[in-house]
C-alpha cells in the first residue's frame, strides 16, 4: 500500500485517506507505550509498520481463494506482528547489528 500510495500518480489526499483507515492504531500504540506493553520505539514507526503490515495482509487474503486459508492468515497476523518471527526471545540484536530492543549496545 505505502509503495503505491507514494507513487507520483497518487495524490497526498488519497494517501491520507487510505492511511486514515488505520487511525485507530494511533490510540492503541500510545496506550501500549504508556502502559509499558510496547517497547519504547518511535510511535510513528510503530503506527506505519502496523498500517502497512495490515494492508499487506489484506492484499494477501484477497489473492487466496480458499476461505479456510483466509482464517489461518488472519489468525496468524496478530501473533506475527506482536511476537515477530523468532522462535525465542533470546535474540537481543537486530539483523544489522543494532539492538532490536532499542537499548544501546552498552546496555546489553
Amino acid at each position: 500500500m505505502e509503495q503505491v500510495a507514494r507513487s507520483p500518480f497518487v495524490s497526498q489526499r488519497i494517501h491520507d485517506k487510505g492511511m486514515s483507515n488505520f487511525s485507530f492504531l494511533s490510540g492503541i500504540v500510545e496506550e501500549g507505550l504508556r502502559s509499558g506493553e510496547i517497547k519504547k520505539i518511535n510511535p510513528d514507526l510503530i503506527f506505519y509498520f502496523l498500517a502497512v503490515s495490515g494492508s499487506g495482509v489484506t492484499d494477501l487474503v484477497r489473492k487466496i481463494r480458499d476461505p479456510n486459508e483466509h482464517q489461518v492468515l488472519i489468525g496468524q497476523a496478530p501473533d506475527l506482528l506482536w511476537n515477530g518471527i523468532s522462535l525465542n526471545n533470546l535474540i537481543r540484536h537486530g539483523p544489522f547489528g543494532s539492538p532490536a530492543s532499542g537499548e544501546s549496545p552498552a546496555a546489553i
